[in-house]
């Protein structure tokens, strides 16, 4: 099993579940927070089937962030290739609320997604990622 490096930026994420899945390296699992996913359903739909085993993949979504909303053709693409895909959307969070609301932001002035509510959110989206990942990986 190799171990890589978490990339930040869900396109980042994507595009590299791609290529591993294409050159083929097994991942269990794709995390895909708020992602950005522009033309990566074309990079999908021009895989040959039988060289990709995409993992299943969850797209974790901020309620007022156009970036989101654009992830859902990845989503779609994912879905139609066979791949198993879950979405959940978080109502009046906003993009960037998982990151800022952990303590390595607690210094910085001005953080948009700092607040009660957007921690709130943090914590819950922490745990659906970890009970997604459980019921994935059995």
């Amino acid at each position: 099993m190799k171990t890589l490096e978490i990339v930040p930026g869900g396109n980042h994420a994507a595009i590299a579940t791609l290529q591993l899945s294409q050159d083929g390296v097994q991942l269990a699992a794709q995390v895909l927070c708020y992602p950005f996913t522009g033309g990566i359903a074309d990079a999908l739909d021009a895989m040959p089937p039988e060289q990709a085993a995409i993992p299943p993949a969850l797209f974790l979504l901020a309620d007022n962030d156009p970036i989101s909303d654009s992830s859902l053709e990845y989503e779609a693409a994912l879905r139609a290739a066979g791949v198993s895909t879950q979405v959940k959307k978080y109502d009046g969070s906003i993009h960037g609320f998982i990151e800022e609301n952990n303590p390595e932001y607690d210094n910085l002035d001005n953080v948009a997604s700092q607040s009660p509510e957007q921690a709130r959110y943090a914590r819950d989206a922490e745990t659906y990622i970890g009970n997604w990942l459980a019921g994935t990986l059995q």
